[in-house]
């Protein structure tokens, strides 16, 4: 085995087995389950189809070191380990146990799955991966900056970032539908939060982007409506896609008064193929210079000496 080979192969051994207290939990996974993973690895083919389109986007080479993060049970991650044979290394991590399990029927040579968050990547090395991708994830991180200035450290200079996320601006009927829902029983107390995540608009994102150091090659906004059979379907997919945190913290009863009120208006919503679920998405592709600015590296070495203190 070449030396550079051999190196590549003993930094994935140690990354391999990291603890998952290595990382910050962005979500809670505490609610999630093994029905659960089960269900938004059969009902996320959406993103799996928005995430090849991403990959593709990257460009991912044979030979290159990708990381990604929030892999679900892996779909993306193992369709990204065909671009990187047969010297280069796909590690996808997850925060959820039950997810990761199902990932890890799909681990390979060039391929490996370990359980960690998305909010702190401080234990990965340092200007070692090729690509970074996020694809529906980033929109569940509440410390976005943070989680950037992580990405952009452990990117190699001239390494790329990939993001699919969630626009702010969401035109989507079923999503007026639900806070609808949630009003009529909980007033006008009722949290936006409990409709949708950390979303973040394409301005936000693209300053975001740039005050962490990376140049933006593109950024894009897509709409796109999927169909979904059954109102059950909507549900299980929402219940599914945060680890079970949909409508979490309010009573049993409130909650099945909230879903019935949800299921009788999805119902007046279907067509011949099915309740049209719209969704408007934001695309990033950006890269880490290679030569990084005085001011962006001092302003990195004070953060990272602070650290140290």
């Amino acid at each position: 085995m070449k030396k550079k080979a051999f190196f590549f192969f003993i930094v994935f051994i140690l990354l391999s087995n990291l603890t998952p207290d290595s990382f910050g939990a962005t979500v809670e996974v505490s609610r999630d389950s093994p029905a659960l993973a089960l269900s938004y690895q059969r009902l996320s083919r959406p993103q799996f189809r928005l995430g090849k389109r991403l990959v593709h986007l990257l460009k991912i080479k044979a030979g290159e070191q990708v990381l990604d993060i929030g892999c679900g049970s892996g779909e993306l991650t193992a369709y990204t380990a065909q671009f990187v044979k047969p010297k280069g290394w796909v590690l996808g991590i997850d925060p959820s146990p039950y997810r990761i399990k199902l990932a890890n029927q799909k681990r390979d040579k060039n391929l490996s799955f370990r359980i960690g968050g998305s909010d702190d990547l401080s234990s990965l090395p340092s200007n070692f991966y090729d690509v970074v991708y996020l694809n529906y994830v980033f929109h569940w991180i509440f410390d976005k900056k943070r989680a950037l200035e992580e990405m952009f450290r452990i990117l190699k200079p001239g390494g790329r970032l990939g993001l699919c996320t969630g626009d702010k601006e969401q035109h989507s009927k079923n999503f007026k539908i639900l806070s609808e829902s949630i009003q009529a029983v909980l007033g006008s107390t009722a949290s936006k939060d409990l409709v949708v995540p950390y979303h973040i608009s394409k301005e936000e994102l693209h300053n975001l982007v740039i005050k962490s150091g990376f140049v933006i090659d593109s950024l894009m906004v897509e709409e796109k409506t999927n169909y979904v059979k059954s109102p059950k379907e909507v549900i299980e997919f929402l219940e599914a896609s945060d680890f079970g945190n949909f409508l979490a913290g309010i009573t049993e009863e409130k909650r099945q008064r909230i879903l019935s009120l949800f299921k009788q208006k999805l119902s007046e919503t279907m067509t011949s193929q099915g309740i049209p679920m719209k969704y408007r998405t934001l695309i990033l592709i950006g890269h880490k210079p290679k030569t990084v600015s005085s001011k962006v590296f001092f302003k990195k070495r004070f953060k990272e000496l602070i650290t140290f203190l």
